[in-house]
């Protein structure tokens, strides 16, 4: 299952609730832009991605996010790619369940 996720701008304990709640399990989350992140001290925001990552992986979802216009750029270069987590570049191409996708973020 592929679901999309729209604006969030770095509330992540609310995104983690929702999995929670609704017993979100064994499927891709894609995040459309404005994931949040870049907007505090790196090391802060680096934490806070591998707490992200971990209950992601306890859930068994995938998380694809996209930059959106409010999000640092230097996030989206690659270099932030867990396991259960992945900040992608722009054009990033993937197929996933038989689609094939083009990931293009936004606004900078």
């Amino acid at each position: 299952m592929i679901l999309l996720l729209g604006d969030i701008h770095g509330n992540f304990n609310f995104l983690k609730h929702q999995i929670y709640s609704k017993q979100i399990t064994d499927c891709t989350i894609i995040q459309v832009g404005d994931f949040g992140i870049g907007f505090s001290y790196k090391e802060n925001d680096e934490q806070t991605l591998k707490n992200l990552n971990d209950f992601l992986k306890d859930v068994t979802v995938t998380l694809l996010a996209i930059r959106g216009n409010h999000d640092s750029p230097s996030f989206f270069n690659g270099d932030y790619d867990f396991s259960h987590l992945k900040l992608l570049p722009d054009y990033t191409t993937l197929n996933l369940e038989g689609y094939k996708f083009l990931f293009i973020g936004g606004a900078i």
